[in-house]
């Protein structure tokens, strides 16, 4: 369906951009694995990637520095381009062994969701492109991530 669609929007001559997201919950579909190998199978498909979503769907795997570069360093190693314009999601997350629950704001106790690490990854890797936060308090939120990143 995605090929139909990506070659209907090239006949058509429309610039709407493809990006499927990465998934909260392991049982569905949208690992970023799954993903980068769609991507690199059908023409035209951008990716989106919800680090909070990957958080919740690894049981809280994104602990460290070094978690949040493997994410960008498997991007980088399938689709090197995506990191000049990468769409990404982000806000705090609360998760069982089932994956995501809901999403948190990025200060709430019981989220550990780190965007320190997530800022200072994407600045690493020198990614470009767009980030939305998904908080509950999403101006707040978006306005704490962007005063953090112009400090790094």
């Amino acid at each position: 369906v995605l090929e139909e669609l990506s070659e209907e929007l090239k006949k058509e001559k429309l610039s709407i951009a493809l990006a499927p997201e990465t998934t909260g919950k392991p049982s569905q579909f949208g690992s970023l694995e799954e993903l980068l190998k769609l991507c690199g199978s059908v023409s035209g498909l951008r990716l989106t990637v919800d680090f909070a979503h990957l958080h919740a769907r690894s049981n809280g795997g994104l602990k460290s520095l070094n978690d949040f570069e493997n994410v960008l360093e498997k991007i980088e190693a399938k689709h090197k381009p995506f990191l000049k314009d990468l769409h990404m999601h982000v806000s705090g997350i609360k998760y069982s062994e089932k994956g995501e629950r809901n999403h948190l704001n990025l200060k709430d106790r019981s989220n550990n969701f780190n965007h320190s690490f997530f800022l200072q990854a994407l600045k690493n890797f020198k990614v470009s492109g767009t980030v939305i936060c998904e908080s509950p308090s999403l101006e707040a939120d978006a306005l704490l991530l962007k005063r953090e990143f112009m400090k790094l």
